[in-house]
């Protein structure tokens, strides 16, 4: 898997989308960046990412990877299997208890404060030219630490239409940026399994 850096995009997956229709993606490629200035979830909604705070990729399958499995789209039950996916990734590789509010978002039972709250969020796009599917895009915001406490407010303000984020140095007791564990992460989910089986 090839993996893109950038310090600051206005959306993962508006830079994949750009490079699909350019020709340039021939492989599964990860696109990582420190900041989104207009990232979104479902619906629209914005997705707020500061640098340190998220962790914002887009994981694409180009046409040539999705022939090799003979991928299907439009496929209702995809988001959900790759939520599940991503849930069960961090559970093992974090050591959190974390669970997929369908369809698209994943939250973490705090020790303390119990009630869940979101920790990551999917948004799955499928790129066509006509009837042909050029690839498809998971797009992934992770919480990684908390947010500055103005955003946290402005949240909570919104709250009927936001939910309350928990990131994971919140969630445990060591939490490092190795960016080693979270270029380990990525590598993980670049293997979900895309199939309806």
């Amino acid at each position: 898997m090839h993996i893109l850096k950038y310090d600051t995009l206005d959306s993962t997956n508006n830079e994949a989308k750009r490079l699909i229709k350019s020709g340039n993606i021939l492989e599964p490629t990860c696109i990582w960046t420190k900041e989104q200035t207009q990232g979104r979830g479902t619906q629209g909604r914005q997705w707020v990412s500061v640098p340190e705070c998220s962790l914002t990729f887009t994981l694409i399958w180009p046409q040539s990877a999705l022939r090799a499995i003979d991928f299907q789209w439009p496929d209702d039950g995809f988001t959900e299997r790759v939520g599940h996916q991503l849930s069960g990734i961090l559970n093992e590789m974090y050591g959190l208890k974390t669970y997929l509010k369908p369809v698209n978002d994943i939250y973490a039972n705090h020790p303390t404060w119990g009630d869940g709250r979101k920790l990551a969020g999917i948004l799955v796009e499928g790129i066509s030219q006509g009837d042909e599917l050029r690839g498809v895009l998971i797009g992934i915001g992770l919480n990684v630490k908390p947010l500055p406490s103005h955003l946290q407010q402005a949240i909570q303000a919104d709250s009927v239409h936001q939910a309350t984020p928990i990131s994971l140095a919140e969630l445990m007791l060591e939490y490092g940026e190795e960016e080693e564990r979270l270029e380990t992460l990525l590598q993980r989910l670049m293997g979900v399994d895309l199939s309806s089986g």
